[in-house]
């Protein structure tokens, strides 16, 4: 674990392909999980796992390192190079008014543009974690042995909805050897598809268990 890194997990119960996006051997976090985007810094590690609503016990959906962190006017604007990219979906214009792009295919309605986003014109919760450091499975999910990561399981066997853990000790341990096990292992970034091929919702309210090491 490198100093001042953090881990942030949670537990996903829609994983759409929209959020995380893992398009042109990039990973990006634009579209809901704004309690994460809105504190994760370059360095830090994303573990995507999956709730209980896809999974019992709880595969990893994702692991990505944080490279870069933009902010909505960034991403959205204009002149932004992301603006194809599929969780890319608002258009935030040079007089700051924000409106759903035109190929949007998630949050096309608009209806999520204020959690997504925040208020204008400073769009706090707009920002976007970007990743070229990630491995993506889906539903291909890799097991969390209880035997394996017994802090771990716990953890996320544990908490209510919006519950936050800080992590120490033995679960920091189980969380950067995950990490590292996961990358040596499978070479290619994408290793599978989404778990739910075909929806446009990208889940604002999953079940959280926030874990900050």
């Amino acid at each position: 674990m490198r100093p001042g890194q953090r881990y942030f997990v949670y537990q996903m119960t829609v994983d759409s392909g929209g959020a995380p996006c893992c398009h042109a051997q990039l990973l990006t976090l634009a579209l809901a999980k704004c309690g994460i985007r809105r504190v994760a810094a370059p360095g830090d590690v994303l573990v995507g796992v999956a709730g209980a609503r896809i999974d019992g016990a709880h595969g990893l959906v994702y692991a990505a390192r944080v490279a870069a962190r933009l902010e909505a006017p960034q991403y959205y604007g204009d002149q932004s190079p992301y603006g194809d990219r599929p969780d890319c979906v608002y258009r935030i214009g040079a007089d700051g008014r924000c409106a759903v792009r035109g190929h949007a295919y998630y949050h096309a309605d608009g209806l999520e543009t204020a959690t997504d986003l925040g208020p204008p014109p400073e769009y706090r919760s707009g920002a976007v974690l970007l990743s070229r450091a990630f491995r993506y499975f889906g539903a291909s999910r890799r097991p969390l042995e209880r035997e394996q990561y017994p802090h771990l399981r716990a953890a996320l066997d544990a908490p209510a909805r919006g519950a936050r853990l800080h992590a120490a000790g033995p679960l920091v341990g189980e969380l950067s050897s995950l990490i590292e096990s996961v990358f040596a292992a499978f070479p290619d970034a994408v290793q599978g598809r989404p778990t739910h091929r075909g929806s446009t919702r990208c889940d604002r309210d999953d079940d959280y268990a926030l874990i900050s090491a």
